[in-house]
């Protein structure tokens, strides 16, 4: 019995790891997809492209341009900028 008890519990310590992974690449492309969507709208509303983004969540990310330091924050389904 303490076998199979032992078993079962590395079997679901596995199973838990294996679905953490999983769920930081999830939120990790998800950072990745708002982050360039971020860049297009900085080119669009800045007329510039930025030297560094920073993929922060799946609807923030940093950007750096001209020395200049901006956060990207998703509201609806648009992008608004703020100076930091």
């Amino acid at each position: 019995m303490s076998e199979e008890k032992n078993g079962l519990k590395e079997k679901a310590l596995s199973a838990y790891k294996a679905f953490q992974e999983e769920q930081k690449k999830v939120r990790e492309a998800a950072a990745q997809v708002f982050a360039e969507k971020a860049i297009k709208e900085f080119k669009w509303a800045f007329e510039r492209e930025p030297e560094k983004v920073i993929p922060v969540s799946g609807n923030e990310c940093l950007l750096i341009c001209d020395g200049l330091k901006f956060r990207a924050k998703g509201e609806g389904a648009g992008v608004s900028f703020y100076l930091r």
